[in-house]
């Protein structure tokens, strides 16, 4: 009988760790509380669109592609993100998290933001008549990722990667002070970022192959 992990979460990470680990042939449940899985880097549908909130440069795509081979699917773009004759762009533009941010998040914060993308992004050659164009829109603040994913103080990116929460000071993969909990995603080591955060979870899945199979992995 194949042993039982348990993976709670079913962001990036976590969905991550359970492909790798039910790989390597372990019996693996899942547990998100969300109606769709993919935590922060999920899919938002709207009016025939398809906002794929995922990474905005693809760094590391040997990670990607790794996950994507060892769910037999090809790791190529997907033509049904929106109407024929339409696109759907995914813009992320970084603010203050909420406890450093000297104003309030409503309709009007969120209002000037809109307007200073569309503004800055019309400069760009071929987005000149952006605002004409757009049929369809929709927008996350720290204030939904706050009450959505449990973000501390909305921050999307989770623990800054200032000095004392780097490397060997940063949440490691493997509890400390008891057995089994193994830990992955942004706020943990590497750090955050699509691309880290799989090496996260990839890291993560190797410590507890390690610990339970006696196998040494090359990191």
């Amino acid at each position: 009988m194949n042993k039982k992990v348990i993976v709670i979460g079913a962001g990036v990470a976590g969905m991550a760790s359970a492909i790798r680990l039910q790989q390597a042939g372990y019996d693996v449940e899942l547990f998100e509380k969300e109606a769709l899985p993919g935590g922060k880097m999920h899919r938002v549908e709207k009016d025939g669109f398809k906002f794929d909130l995922g990474p905005t440069i693809v760094m590391m795509p040997e990670l990607y592609r790794e996950i994507f081979e060892l769910c037999g699917r090809d790791p190529k773009a997907d033509p049904s993100m929106a109407p024929e004759g339409k696109e759907a762009i995914y813009v992320l533009l970084p603010v203050s998290e909420l406890s450093a941010a000297k104003y309030e998040w409503n309709d009007e914060t969120i209002q000037y933001y809109r307007d200073y993308l569309i503004r800055e992004m019309k400069k760009i050659k071929g987005f000149e008549n952006l605002e004409e164009e757009i049929v369809s829109e929709s927008y996350t603040t720290p204030v939904d990722l706050k009450k959505r994913f449990n973000a501390y103080n909305g921050a999307t990116f989770g623990l800054q990667p200032t000095l004392r929460q780097s490397n060997h000071m940063r949440p490691q993969s493997k509890a400390t002070h008891c057995e089994n909990p193994y830990f992955t995603g942004s706020s943990t080591h590497p750090g955050a970022g699509v691309p880290i955060v799989l090496l996260s979870a990839k890291i993560a899945a190797q410590e507890l192959i390690s610990d339970d199979q006696g196998i040494q992995f090359d990191y």
